[in-house]
């Protein structure tokens, strides 16, 4: 169902349902797009092999990522190519820098590196926002663009996003609802991932057209053209102005709590100030020209007096954010709020002072601040890591945990309860960031050697912990795995000349009676099979489970609960018998290796 947009007074006609107009969409979007259209071919593509995969595939993560990058970053270089007249080699030559930027991408993230969620993650967060930022303003870095255009143009590309999420969500619940009810009525058996393909579809291919087919032809915008759509209009004066303001009279009465009680503010009172001061700017923004319409006088008020209402807020941040690193040092998270705080200072200032009111200068200034807090000698990681390792270099030295030789001593166990807890927080703070490295040479093994990159962050810091004598004192985690997915019935298991079979669902807290006639359980220590064939007087076989616990810890520690088939199978040979044991599921204890729980079955030849 896809609606063409013919006049800003926005009288949204949704036509009846055409698959000629479906065809007509795509081909037109492929067409105008096809950087854009490729790469969201490729979103669509790795999205649903990530639901048809029965574990995590990082190679599928990164062409996800990467994909999705690649779509705005095309988008932006089409409009601008469009703006600049380019036709022909020129325009889709343009475009294709957006696939460049999603193949650089691509060979730039590593899931499997331990800086993974701590450092790749946000930086590419911030890459996706520098992309939509130059889809907004990239065909209006001329000095001679018209504000009022770049308005209405941004304005557009809001309204058809939005009615495409609309359309492509009721779309996505009407078949996921056939779907369900053809699985039910006809017992077809269809697997759940079917749902997951169908999200897939629609977020990827429907949406990227729906809003590709409406992007605007044109960059300039006659009055006519331009207006408030009813709908919009509304929220702005009766939804949005309202409730910004609410939450700013909020912020004024707890500031003047803290005034009258002469104390210093909360720190998470800085992320508080900051979520309130981006939905005002938001405001702010789609409020622009609303003024030249006849509307309330509290979105007159609201135009005239914004940054001023601002101005203080952002002093309240700065003392709050400044508080929290004061007290705990520098981290990513508290780098991009005072970041952030300076940046909305900088457009505080800019709108007060400046007559010419451009509010280009919002997305544009918002990207050159966002650059160098993710890439160079002074973003977030680069400091926030430097802070942290002289925090723990402090603590040291004020416990005198330095050797002669500036090694660490072996054992720091007798270190103040306090002290123990910000080493710990700071040990698994670089651990998460890829930065143990950094105090490597407090070390006399070698930190590739002491916490290797093949373990996770956790388990990294803890290596480091236990060296120091600082680990904390924890009950042991208890494992997972299972060697069938959620979609699996059946196993196939080769059990050619057994004889006898023995379905197990053991537990170590619950031995078998003393006079059962055979007898299969897990030893007290939960490291072996002990089976009893003929009573309470014949003679046990201990069935130990050995190099297979180690096995079991570590694909436990991957959190993926998925066994690999080579790890579900142990075969024993004793005397005369030989054993062979089908693991179906297991519960493991960490650390100690032992097995709490085991179902599966034994057969016996």
């Amino acid at each position: 169902m896809l609606a063409k947009v013919t006049s800003m007074r926005f009288s949204l006609q949704l036509p009846s349902f055409s698959i000629s107009l479906w065809f007509r969409a795509f081909a037109e979007a492929c067409g105008r797009f096809p950087a854009a259209m490729l790469c969201a071919a490729g979103f669509t593509g790795a999205l649903i092999q990530l639901v048809a995969a029965e574990s995590e595939n990082t190679e599928v993560i990164r062409l996800l990522m990467a994909s999705l990058l690649g779509i705005p970053t095309s988008i932006g270089f089409a409009a601008l190519a469009e703006r600049a007249g380019w036709e022909g080699w020129k325009h889709y030559a343009l475009q294709s820098l957006g696939i460049l930027s999603a193949v650089a991408a691509y060979f730039l993230l590593h899931p499997k590196l331990p800086n993974w969620e701590g450092m790749q993650i946000p930086r590419y967060c911030v890459a996706l926002v520098i992309a939509h930022l130059w889809v907004a303003v990239s065909p209006f870095l001329g000095r001679r663009s018209a504000v009022a255009d770049f308005w209405e143009y941004n304005k557009r590309l809001l309204t058809h996003f939005a009615v495409g999420t609309v359309y492509a969500a009721i779309i996505f619940v009407g078949l996921a609802l056939a779907i369900a009810a053809i699985n039910a009525l006809f017992d077809l058996h269809w697997s759940s991932r079917v749902y997951g393909y169908l999200f897939a579809l629609m977020a990827g291919m429907f949406q990227t057209t729906f809003f590709l087919y409406h992007f605007p032809a044109r960059m300039v915008f006659d009055d006519e053209e331009a207006g408030y759509p009813a709908i919009l209009k509304n929220l702005c004066q009766y939804v949005f102005v309202p409730i910004v303001g609410l939450y700013f009279l909020i912020l004024y009465a707890y500031s003047a709590k803290i005034l009258l009680e002469w104390a210093l503010p909360r720190g998470w009172v800085s992320s508080l100030v900051l979520g309130f001061s981006v939905a005002g700017i938001f405001t702010y923004l789609i409020n622009y020209r609303l003024p030249e319409y006849p509307v309330s006088r509290w979105v007159l008020l609201y135009q005239r007096f914004f940054w001023w209402v601002l101005a203080p807020m952002i002093a309240l941040l700065f003392v709050a954010i400044g508080r929290r690193i004061s007290d705990y040092g520098v981290t990513p998270e508290r780098y991009f709020v005072a970041h952030a705080g300076v940046w909305l200072l900088v457009v505080c200032v800019y709108f007060l002072w400046s007559k010419a009111d451009d509010i280009r200068f919002i997305p544009v200034s918002l990207a050159l601040f966002l650059l160098p807090a993710v890439v160079g000698p002074f973003d977030a990681f680069e400091v926030s890591q430097r802070s942290q390792v002289g925090i723990l270099k402090e603590i040291f030295e004020k416990n005198k945990a330095f050797e002669s030789s500036g090694l660490l001593k072996k054992d720091l166990s007798d270190l103040p309860d306090e002290d123990r807890e910000r080493v710990r927080s700071v040990v698994y703070f670089l651990s998460e960031q890829g930065a143990l490295g950094r105090i490597g040479g407090w070390f006399s093994t070698p930190m590739a050697t002491l916490a290797p990159d093949s373990l996770v962050p956790y388990e990294r810091a803890q290596r480091v912990l236990e060296l120091l004598r600082l680990e904390r004192q924890r009950i042991n985690e208890v494992l997972y795995l299972s060697a069938k997915t959620s979609e699996q019935v059946s196993y196939a298991v080769n059990i050619a000349g057994f004889r006898t079979f023995y379905a197990l669902d053991l537990m170590t807290w619950s031995p078998p009676s003393a006079n059962a006639p055979s007898a299969v359980h897990l030893s007290p220590s939960g490291k072996a099979l002990v089976i009893r064939l003929n009573g309470a007087r014949s003679v046990a076989d201990t069935l130990e489970f050995g190099p297979r616990l180690r096995q079991w810890e570590i694909e436990g520690l991957k959190r993926e609960s998925l066994m690999p088939d080579s790890l579900s199978t142990l075969n024993w040979s004793v005397g005369q018998r030989a054993y062979r044991l089908f693991v179906q599921e297991v519960w493991l204890e960490e650390k100690t290796q032992q097995v709490r729980q085991l179902k599966g079955a034994l057969f016996v030849k």
